[in-house]
């Protein structure tokens, strides 16, 4: 998952100074929750709670310990392999390096099959393995729901899997009953409403990972939130039978990709934007900037998404009336509940940046102290809870 704001288009008419955010990257890792821990606690995905790498070293040692001494517990086999893999993900080098408190994650599931074989557990980190678009994930994913009807570890896997075979009634049974077992974040939705309501009736929108698609579905399917707009992830666009089943639906032309490689995201972007007719093409605001090098020329804010116009796009009042008119802002202020992803909401937060500095630069001009004002006030609350006060001195 990448949560970043690296790019502002210059085509924005944005003050020249404005163009100094791209620098602001909102790393996932940097400033987390730090500190080992004591004792075991339960490890969730970065995309839900995040940490440091010594604090997933600390889990995977605790755990260790458990597993050492109760080698059938499969509650602490899914926390270590969680702890291994998070770990994996917030600092590569030392995670393979450090050969004594870390396993391959193909390793641990090999020792895991002599202990758990047959548990929820034992599927369900499989599934996740090796992803539920495969037929080894498949096998597990069914598996694991048959023993653990409901469970909120499998409904972003059994939305995956009912979304690549466009499965829509299963896709919005799994969606609701991940809704109403509230699990989902209150922030991130509130945020994706957000993202939503940046963009024109049947537009596509093209998301990058978890945190900015899983609750798009969900707003859609059981919300019903703006359900004419089409959700493309483009981590999912390198399936090649459901980016044919996708693009067939869409009425986008035909993309044939031989090899895949690192710049084969950039390429399927390029492709949807250059031949979706007569439905406008929006990018998320946490996707990825290298797949938008060769369109960034043509990409206009218009809230937390940008808009690709081969023609001049006279954005602001389109950006003005979706933050001031159409925005829910009010989680911005408080929350009222304990929503374990806060942290990392209030660093997505941060994508308001490029909306508020042009706004405020807008404000600034035609004189109007109160938006002025208002647009600041909301700055320094984003930039005071996501610990990037220093970004403040771009209101000057």
């Amino acid at each position: 998952m990448i949560v970043k704001i690296d790019y502002i288009n210059p085509k924005g008419d944005i003050m020249s100074r404005l163009l100094l955010i791209c620098a602001i990257i909102i790393l996932v890792f940097a400033d987390s929750k730090t500190g080992q821990s004591a004792e075991p606690r339960t490890v969730y995905s970065i995309v839900k709670e995040l940490h440091d790498f010594d604090w997933y070293k600390a889990q995977s040692i605790e755990w260790r310990k458990i597993i050492d001494r109760e080698p059938e517990n499969a509650k602490a086999w899914l926390n270590y392999y969680t702890a291994n893999r998070m770990a994996g993900i917030t600092n590569r080098k030392a995670y393979t390096e450090d050969k004594k408190n870390f396993k391959q994650l193909e390793d641990i599931l090999k020792e895991m099959e002599d202990h758990i074989k047959g548990t929820f557990e034992y599927h369900y980190i499989r599934c996740w393995n090796n992803g539920p678009y495969t037929p080894e994930g498949e096998k597990d994913l069914l598996k694991a729901l048959e023993l653990k009807r409901e469970s909120n570890e499998l409904y972003d896997e059994l939305a995956v899997y009912y979304e690549i075979r466009r499965d829509r009634k299963n896709f919005d049974k799994y969606l609701k009953e991940w809704f109403d077992s509230g699990d989902p974040s209150p922030g991130l939705l509130a945020y994706n409403y957000n993202v939503l309501q940046s963009v024109e009736d049947n537009a596509i929108i093209i998301t990058n990972g978890d945190n900015d698609t899983y609750p798009l579905w969900i707003l859609q399917r059981v919300l019903a939130v703006k359900k004419d707009v089409g959700v493309l992830n483009i981590s999912l666009m390198m399936l090649d039978n459901y980016r044919e089943k996708i693009f067939k639906e869409y009425g986008i032309s035909e993309m044939k990709i031989k090899k895949k490689t690192p710049g084969t995201m950039a390429e399927i972007l390029k492709h949807i934007v250059k031949n979706s007719g007569k439905r406008p093409v929006y990018v998320g605001s946490t996707l990825n900037s290298k797949f938008m090098e060769e369109i960034k020329d043509n990409l206009y804010i218009t809230g937390l998404a940008m808009k690709y116009s081969e023609e001049d796009f006279d954005n602001l009042s389109v950006l003005k009336n979706n933050f001031m008119n159409n925005f829910a802002l009010d989680y911005l202020k408080i929350e009222f509940s304990n929503d374990i992803t806060r942290e990392l909401v209030d660093r997505m937060n941060m994508n308001f940046f490029p909306i508020l500095l042009k706004l405020y630069d807008h404000f600034k001009i035609s004189s109007d102290l109160n938006g002025k004002d208002f647009v600041y006030k909301t700055a320094e609350m984003i930039a005071k809870k996501a610990g990037n006060e220093k970004y403040l001195e771009y209101f000057k």
